[in-house]
């Protein structure tokens, strides 16, 4: 079937033809393509984190004692250490934090905070002490029983 345009037309002068407008320009006719064109599959929905945003505070969890045992329900909080002794963090199974999900940690004390792993794979650079009083590190999950520790740290 033959579109019949116009033969001089002015630059941007549009013509309907069969429910499809053309444009005009550049010396030849365009055909109009609306906006509501084809929609692509829709893609996989990634996993949710701790809920909270920047307008909201963070929850903070103190701890006093020589000993804490991170648990999953401290994820997206920030646990403080306040001591004056040395105090261990360990980091196990019952953290069980899902891929990419959080912890920080904040050492308002002058003892020494070390952490350590038990059955789970536990690393950091250079070490797993925090290096002084207000020291502060994220533990992040990288697999399954698998973290790093990021932050003001020391070995």
């Amino acid at each position: 079937m033959a579109i019949d345009f116009p033969n001089d037309p002015s630059p941007g002068a549009t013509f309907t033809a069969n429910s499809k407008t053309w444009t005009f320009t550049g010396g030849k006719w365009a055909l109009n393509v609306s906006v509501g064109g084809v929609t692509g599959a829709t893609g996989a929905t990634g996993a949710t984190g701790p809920a909270g945003d920047w307008a909201s505070a963070q929850a903070i969890n103190t701890q006093t004692g020589t000993t804490y045992t991170v648990l999953n329900s401290d994820k997206g909080k920030i646990v403080t250490f306040n001591n004056a002794e040395a105090q261990t963090i360990t980091i196990n199974t019952a953290t069980a934090l899902s891929v990419g999900q959080k912890i920080d940690f904040l050492n308002l004390g002058t003892g020494v905070v070390t952490f350590v792993g038990s059955s789970v794979t536990l690393n950091a650079t250079p070490g797993l002490k925090f290096r002084a009083r207000y020291s502060a590190a994220t533990l992040v999950c990288v697999g399954t029983n698998d973290y790093v520790l990021m932050g003001d740290l020391i070995s």
